[in-house]
């Protein structure tokens, strides 16, 4: 029986909350398989390219590096374009460039026209429409951070699963003239979806150019997030940074102040060199091996299998076990699965190459996954707008090596003949950003706390305790902004 007290009422109030913060995850799988699940399959299209222009690798595989990187380099743009306006209109920026830069590849008649068209526009593009989704989750959650992020972005292996085969018969069926102008509708689909994006602080609003809260309500926002902050290092015998305690807290320019921040973006750096190698070469390094033509939309589809069954899984154990030690870990496994495929030959059977594409896409989306909620646990204690930021630079970081990995890795086969070289080198970049992130703190200088624990990604989470849940509903009950945290 549901007794009208305050208690049940602030409860009641917290739940509907929560409900709609999961509205938002479901958003987010279409826009990620709208723009993440294109770029997985760009493999199927490198094919096409490479007889279409007849260049080398190395060049033609600039096309979706490039996108790559520029979509992972430029994601901070997203998180100050979210700060500044609001999430819904930073989505729609992203899908009209997204939409003219697909139509204007259809139109290329030179490698480097796609250079600009598929690799500029339409990878800044999704830049701006991709991580939205990562930095409106993260205002929505907090225990249950990693999971829903997991949960979010298995729209990718979705995108991946559609995309790869519809991308193959398009190809085959009107070319890949036609199959970019086709393509071109998966914007308007990401934007329309995003038309649900917004944060707790942002109210019930359909103002696209307005700031996502006022001054007033970011400045209770934040003093409520302190105090959870203070209360969540009280409980766990810890301390965590906290909001106001200086003016280096309050600007993105503190945030290369943290140690752990600054181990954990150089490591980005490293694996983004091998991150995306596997993806654009792999069917082609199928092919090559004597596979038949089937393979390359049966690998691609492998990918996104992996990347659909795996997310939910490791998100979940990162939840569980620590976000950082899990991404760490995935990495290492990453970096030891591609330099295995240096071994394959003609004699390689098709089970192999999908086996190989259910890990790779597997590791490629838990670590898409969680690249946000580590970066913002490291910077835990900070405002809101600084916190906002750091959900994305991880993926600039990470996207420098991406746009420069595959073209290099390119470079590599044209010199050798073979893809030895390549996969070694992308396997060898992984574990090596692995090492640079068990290296101690003090070798990235001295941390923004003394007592900033060893171990960046086990940042103290707030327990669901009655205490806090009534806490919370006393919040909720002033003036109805709190964010909701699962």
């Amino acid at each position: 029986i549901f007794w009208p007290t305050p208690q049940n009422f602030q409860r009641a109030a917290m739940f509907s909350r929560g409900m709609e913060g999961w509205t938002k995850v479901a958003s987010m799988m279409v826009v990620q398989a709208s723009t993440i699940g294109l770029q997985y399959s760009f493999g199927v299209i490198f094919v096409v390219l490479l007889e279409a222009f007849g260049r080398s690798r190395a060049e033609t595989a600039w096309v979706g590096a490039l996108s790559t990187g520029v979509l992972e380099a430029a994601a901070v743009l997203a998180g100050v374009a979210v700060a500044q306006t609001s999430a819904r209109f930073c989505v729609l920026i992203g899908g009209l460039l997204t939409c003219a830069g697909l139509m204007l590849s259809s139109f290329a008649t030179e490698l480097w026209h796609l250079y600009l068209s598929f690799g500029v526009l339409v990878g800044l593009g999704h830049a701006l429409m991709f991580p939205v989704g990562i930095i409106v989750l993260n205002a929505w959650f907090d225990k249950r951070r990693g999971l829903a992020n997991g949960v979010g972005t298995t729209g990718v292996g979705l995108g991946t699963l559609v995309f790869g085969p519809l991308t193959e018969f398009l190809v085959q069926e009107y070319g890949w003239r036609s199959t970019f102008r086709i393509l071109s509708l998966s914007a308007p689909l990401a934007v329309t979806a995003a038309l649900n994006y917004r944060t707790p602080t942002e109210g019930c609003n359909w103002r696209w150019l307005t700031h996502p809260c006022s001054q007033a309500q970011s400045a209770r926002a934040t003093q409520k997030d302190c105090s959870r902050a203070e209360n969540a290092s009280a409980a766990s015998g810890s301390k965590v940074a906290t909001r106001g305690s200086g003016e280096q807290q309050s600007t993105c320019a503190g945030l290369i102040r943290s140690a752990g921040l600054r181990r954990y973006l150089s490591g980005l750096f490293l694996l983004g060199w091998g991150f995306w190698v596997p993806v654009i070469y792999t069917p082609r390094f199928a092919l090559d091996c004597g596979q038949p033509s089937a393979a390359v939309a049966t690998v691609v589809s492998s990918i996104g299998i992996g990347s659909l069954c795996g997310r939910i899984p490791l998100s979940l154990l990162a939840d569980r076990c620590g976000r950082y030690k899990v991404y760490r870990s995935v990495v290492v496994v990453y970096g030891l699965a591609t330099i295995s495929l240096c071994l394959a030959s003609s004699a390689t059977p098709a089970g192999v190459w999908t086996s190989y594409g259910v890990v790779c896409g597997a590791c490629c989306g838990a670590l898409m996954a969680l690249t946000g909620p580590v970066a913002a646990e490291m910077v835990a204690g900070f405002n809101d707008r600084v916190t906002t930021i750091a959900s994305t630079i991880g993926f600039t970081f990470l996207g420098t090596g991406v746009a420069l990995g595959p073209p290099l890795a390119g470079w590599m086969f044209d010199r050798s003949g073979d893809y030895l070289q390549s996969f070694a080198f992308a396997g060898g970049s992984l574990l090596l950003g692995a090492a640079t992130l068990t290296l101690p703190l003090h070798w990235f200088g001295e941390t923004l706390s003394k007592a900033q624990p060893e171990d960046a990604g086990e940042l103290p989470t707030l327990d669901t305790t009655a205490e806090r849940q009534d806490a919370e509903g006393a919040n909720l009950a002033e003036d109805g902004e709190n964010v909701f945290s699962l």
